[in-house]
């Protein structure tokens, strides 16, 4: 899949950042949103200590900088959630919880995200994709009190369904829709 070049840039940037938290500050409005659930699949696989910041009144950083300073954007950044968890919490907050149908519409979701990670992550910065999906589906089990076994099963469906629908890309990873961006580029 190939992403905007603004979420591209921001994938190059922040696989670059060394150790350490790196933080992808999004516009609050519906743009900045759909940018952050474009690139969630893009980071999971990736061993970055992503956190998401949405900034409020649907600001973009750099109005937030102008508009407020730096002094209002420090709190918000030291309360930056982790970018799974802040999905997540979106997630539960979309459908709830209250009901099997709510927990059901929650993993599905969140399973959805999953499955556009690159199956073959296992190379590179994201070498230990095998043991972040294991700790990702161990707390969606916990979560959601749905057995592992089933969510892994469920999630391979989904990245078949995935692969079929956009081909083989999937596999891949970062590197060719950074590739395929750069070349459309040019």
């Amino acid at each position: 899949y190939v992403l905007d070049g603004h979420v591209a840039n921001l994938i190059i940037t922040a696989a670059k950042t060394p150790a350490g938290i790196s933080l992808f500050a999004v516009d609050g409005d519906a743009a900045g949103q759909a940018a952050a659930k474009k690139a969630l699949p893009k980071f999971l696989a990736q061993e970055i200590d992503l956190r998401v910041v949405t900034l409020p009144d649907n600001l973009d950083p750099a109005d937030f900088l102008m508009q407020r300073g730096p002094d209002q954007l420090r709190p918000i950044l030291d309360n930056a959630v982790e970018a799974w968890e802040a999905k997540l919490k979106s997630t539960v907050a979309e459908h709830g919880m209250s009901s099997i149908d709510a927990r059901n519409r929650v993993l599905q979701d969140m399973l959805e995200v999953l499955s556009q990670v690159p199956a073959q992550a296992g190379v590179g910065l994201g070498s230990n994709w095998q043991l972040r999906e294991s700790v990702i589906i161990g707390g969606l089990a916990q979560e959601l009190k749905v057995s592992e076994t089933l969510i892994r099963d469920r999630l391979g469906e989904l990245r078949t369904l995935h692969q079929q629908r956009h081909g083989v890309a999937i596999q891949t990873g970062i590197a060719t829709d950074v590739a395929q961006k750069q070349q459309s580029a040019d």
